[in-house]
């Protein structure tokens, strides 16, 4: 969910970002892994890992249980996206209760609750379906 100016992130010069889970509540268990919440990626440097993707996605996705595993397995030191824009992604649950951060930008809803599901007035102000 957008929040505010991206022009920072939208800058992001680097082959393949990625979010870290380390900011993420619910992915605590996984210190070191990839969120998908948010990607950005310059020119042609994600085409192979989606090829193979589209290539095999019946087989990835019977026997991968999150995309973000998959990734994971693919890419080998990401760029990490907050290292680049420090407090501008951030946590519905982690880092909005009870508001939103003021240097906030995009507000990422991994697992549960999805925008649509939670009750605050910062889903009010800023989501449109």
């Amino acid at each position: 969910m957008i929040t505010g100016n991206i022009d920072d992130i939208l800058s992001f010069d680097k082959p393949f970002g990625i979010t870290r889970t380390d900011l993420f509540k619910c992915e605590r268990e996984n210190k070191e892994g990839y969120n998908s919440s948010l990607l950005l990626w310059n020119g042609d440097d994600f085409e192979p890992i989606y090829l193979e993707l589209k290539k095999n996605f019946k087989v990835i996705t019977k026997f991968i249980v999150r995309f973000d595993f998959w990734l994971e397995m693919m890419v080998r030191n990401p760029y990490y996206i907050q290292d680049y824009c420090p407090d501008q992604i951030v946590d519905y649950m982690n880092h909005c209760q009870p508001n939103l951060p003021e240097n906030a930008r995009i507000v990422c809803f991994p697992r549960y609750p999805k925008p649509h599901e939670a009750e605050h007035e910062l889903i009010k102000k800023y989501w449109v379906e």
